[in-house]
């Protein structure tokens, strides 16, 4: 069965900028650091799977932030900045989230409804013979 609709919700990003080293090495620190980014860079993932997937299938929701706040964060004042952000995020990207909304929201036609009865009768028989063999 083919993928209809992918949703991918970000944490969130926050990029520096770069600062000018007076010395011409990077720190193991600096590499390591590097290294975990690129190993965990969720916004490359999105590139290619934006490429691949059809078009209104892929929706990612990653608000660029204007501070950096940690995951763990738990102070009132620092959520209440982060649900703002989210809010505005929210705002600016009004036709993006209609269009999900349709996509996800939208009624199975009967070829597909009699697909996944199938698929589901063909996954209880499956599971039926796996567990007449214990």
């Amino acid at each position: 069965m083919p993928v209809e609709c992918v949703v991918s919700l970000g944490t969130g990003r926050y990029e520096t900028v770069a600062k000018a080293s007076s010395s011409t090495y990077t720190s193991l620190k600096t590499k390591l650091t590097n290294v975990i980014s690129s190993a965990t860079d969720t916004e490359e993932v999105h590139t290619m799977l934006d490429a691949l997937l059809p078009p209104n299938t892929y929706f990612r929701f990653n608000p660029y932030m204007s501070e950096d706040i940690s995951l763990d964060e738990n102070r009132q004042e620092r959520l209440d900045f982060l649900q703002a952000e989210g809010r505005r995020y929210l705002e600016r990207n009004e036709n993006k989230l209609k269009k999900v909304a349709s996509v996800l929201t939208q009624e199975k036609g009967i070829v597909q409804k009699l697909a996944d009865w199938a698929q589901l009768k063909a996954d209880m028989y499956d599971d039926l013979a796996f567990r007449s063999k214990l």
